[in-house]
């Protein structure tokens, strides 16, 4: 059996695991305790993120073309995913085998704080990839983006861009202070992830390889969760399960097809899309 069957075999492991996400969450609506079988969904759905993870390290070095600024940017998209998957798979350990709260900060959000890591390395890959110059234009349009989202993130977890102006919403001198450092870095990092999502769109142009592209849509989609994640949990009307979970789905589906694509176009030598 040849590489690229194999790769086939895995993509379609990714959309049957894909699939009972789905199902499984709508399940979760109707379900008369969403507290636990929501937790389960999440067992569930972080398969998505472990099939690309697992996908990714098996075939990376047996494909020869994966190198240089190539092999930054895929290993870029695997820590991402392998972030992901640990992360996940940290919260379920507290809420199932242990019984209780998964404290915070804890392993999960060290690893969730990687997935930014893993997009500023995709990112600087894609100028070197490109050959693209770093502007004064593009500089500007990075922050443009970076300013958009962080007044974004303001108005949805705060009370509006008045908080620009009367304290940073984050800030709880009844809360620890690495406990304050976290909630800060997550402010940042939801803005950053953004940013890089929509400047990797931006500055590859019609030349866009598709694993890249749905890498930048997963980045998207993840952002969208946090930011539902953070403002459901403000609002102390959150449970497992819910529609952040469901975002969070959708991104590991595009980063694990990501990784798989990109495998596959290398093999057949077909890099290139137009969007």
């Amino acid at each position: 059996m040849d590489i690229v069957s194999k790769i086939n075999k895995w993509a379609t492991i990714l959309f049957t695991v894909t699939i009972v996400s789905i199902i499984y969450n709508i399940y979760i609506y109707f379900s008369k305790d969403p507290y636990y079988t929501g937790t389960f969904f999440i067992v569930i759905y972080a398969l998505i993120y472990l099939v690309g993870s697992v996908c990714g390290l098996l075939y990376m070095k047996k494909i020869p073309g994966i190198r240089g600024n190539m092999k930054s940017i895929f290993i870029g998209f695997l820590m991402n995913a392998i972030a992901m998957t640990i992360g996940l798979y940290t919260f379920a350990y507290y809420t199932i085998i242990k019984g209780v709260e998964s404290p915070y900060p804890s392993l999960a959000e060290i690893a969730f704080l990687f997935t930014s890591i893993g997009s500023f390395i995709v990112l600087v890959s894609i100028f070197r990839l490109y050959k693209i110059q770093i502007t004064k234009r593009l500089v500007i349009e990075f922050f443009g983006y970076f300013i958009l989202s962080s007044l974004t993130i303001f108005w949805i977890l705060g009370d509006g861009i008045g908080y620009l102006f009367t304290g940073f919403p984050y800030i709880d001198e009844g809360q620890s202070l690495l406990v304050n450092l976290f909630d800060f870095y997550y402010a940042f990092v939801d803005a950053f992830t953004a940013a890089v999502g929509l400047t990797i769109l931006r500055v590859a142009g019609g030349k866009i390889f598709r694993g890249l592209f749905y890498f930048s849509i997963g980045t998207l989609f993840i952002v969208v969760a946090d930011l539902i994640f953070s403002y459901r949990l403000s609002e102390e009307i959150i449970w497992n399960g819910d529609i952040n979970d469901t975002f969070f789905m959708i991104s590991g589906f595009f980063f694990s097809l990501g990784i798989i694509l990109t495998l596959k176009d290398f093999v057949n030598k077909n890099l290139e899309i137009k969007i």
